[in-house]
């Protein structure tokens, strides 16, 4: 395993059902403390794992959901903990049922790491970074990898491997690995809506009751937005969102000023008079990128990619962690079928990447899609969308007016947004009835 983060994690948990060995290498050192990782570049943001990667923990750890909450993890049901406001308007809320966690980065990582660690399958080698990938001689088959220790001494291992999974992330130099080895670059996808982020921790008001709350910036002129989610140790996390390059400011005189300066002030007067327990923390490389190895008509056996390394999502969705433990089942599903029937991985690395696109659709879908809607700003938006691509856009707008009226419609929303519902919920009649004449 390249990267040891949430899709480093949950993959080598999958791996150590299927192999005697299992190696994480880290190029950062670990820490037990709740601390931000240098290697997260966006951790200090607030982070969402959405119930379908909650699920998905469970399933690989059972009893996860409980380790969470030993370590300080807030229930948050969005049945009645999220006030959420769009388009001028709060959605509504409806009687309790879907209810999630929520924590700061570190800590959930942490829980995850702890879990891995206690697999005697699973060792991890901390502060060595992957500098190539080593293969047979005709570059046909990944056979390992050559590392490099980061204590100072430069030291170079080459490690041999049955299988290398690449989870580095944004940093991945999986094009650069293969291009040494003659493989043609994937075609990338870019979508950039120019989002800027500025965050900071609170201490909790003893007056503020609720979970969450969400002021959602709206195209194309409300460019600003915020949001508010609980972590451990009875702290809030702030962060301020800015679109079409119009960023949150970074100092101590204009944070609060531009939370009062919002279209609603709720957040505001939640925050104004709270103890801030962090500096603030900017951060700008949010973009959607997808690198379609799929597409190659030459791939080398025994090498995948997952996670961040193959699609980076505009964090304010909040659907990265999720992406990347679903990524890590679907792994576990199409290494058990080919376990059934073949004794060795040849031909499993592309068969993979195909695979995988169905678990990443979707999301792609909804965060690029809401990208688009801060055109002509948005980098990779196409001057006019396809018919498909327009009705698509079209109808997902009547969805979020909707959800904004109808507490039916809110409900189908997040569960849709959580990925345990499928966006066919919306296209049942009686849904489609609700939205329409909402909206």
């Amino acid at each position: 395993m390249i990267g040891g983060g949430m899709a480093g994690l949950a993959s080598a948990e999958v791996l150590s059902k299927h192999f005697d060995q299992v190696m994480i290498i880290e190029r950062d050192q670990y820490s037990d403390a709740t601390e931000f990782r240098k290697g997260v570049p966006q951790n200090r943001q607030p982070h969402a794992l959405m119930m379908a990667g909650l699920d998905g923990l469970n399933t690989l750890f059972p009893d996860f959901t409980q380790d969470w909450l030993d370590v300080g993890a807030v229930p948050v049901d969005f049945g009645h903990d999220v006030e959420w406001n769009a388009f001028g308007q709060w959605r509504p809320q409806y009687e309790p049922g879907l209810v999630g966690l929520s924590s700061s980065r570190p800590a959930l990582e942490n829980v995850v790491r702890r879990r891995v660690q206690a697999n005697r399958k699973i060792c991890i080698q901390e502060s060595t970074e992957v500098v190539d990938l080593v293969s047979d001689a005709t570059f046909g088959t990944v056979t390992g990898v050559r590392v490099r220790s980061r204590d100072g001494s430069q030291t170079e291992t080459v490690y041999e491997a049955a299988l290398v999974v690449d989870t580095s992330g944004r940093g991945s130099h999986t094009q650069e690995w293969l291009s040494h080895m003659g493989y043609d670059c994937p075609e990338r996808t870019v979508v950039d809506a120019h989002l800027g982020y500025a965050s900071r921790i609170y201490e909790r008001p003893a007056s503020f009751t609720g979970q969450m709350i969400y002021i959602q910036p709206v195209p194309p002129h409300q460019t600003h937005g915020a949001i508010m989610t609980p972590m451990e140790g009875n702290r809030l996390h702030v962060c301020l969102i800015g679109m079409s390059k119009d960023y949150p400011p970074t100092d101590e005189a204009e944070f609060l000023s531009f939370l009062e300066g919002l279209h609603e002030k709720r957040l505001y007067e939640v925050i104004k008079d709270a103890k801030p327990l962090s500096p603030i923390a900017g951060y700008r490389h949010a973009e959607n990128i997808r690198y379609h190895y799929e597409r190659l008509t030459r791939w080398p056996e025994n090498f995948v990619v997952l996670g961040d390394a193959i699609l980076a999502f505009n964090p304010v969705y909040g659907q990265g962690m999720t992406v990347a433990v679903l990524s890590a089942l679907k792994l576990d599903e199409c290494l058990q079928t080919r376990f059934a029937k073949h004794a060795d991985l040849t031909g499993f690395a592309k068969m993979f990447l195909k695979e995988l696109t169905k678990v990443q659709a979707f999301s792609w879908q909804l965060a690029t899609g809401e990208d688009m809607r801060w055109s002509p700003d948005t980098e990779g938006c196409p001057s006019k969308p396809g018919l498909i691509e327009g009705f698509r856009l079209a109808f997902l707008k009547k969805v979020m007016v909707a959800s904004c009226k109808d507490p039916v419609v809110t409900e189908a929303l997040y569960r849709v947004m959580n990925m345990v519902a499928t966006p066919a919920v919306f296209f049942r009649p009686r849904m489609m009835a609700r939205i329409l004449r909402a909206s």
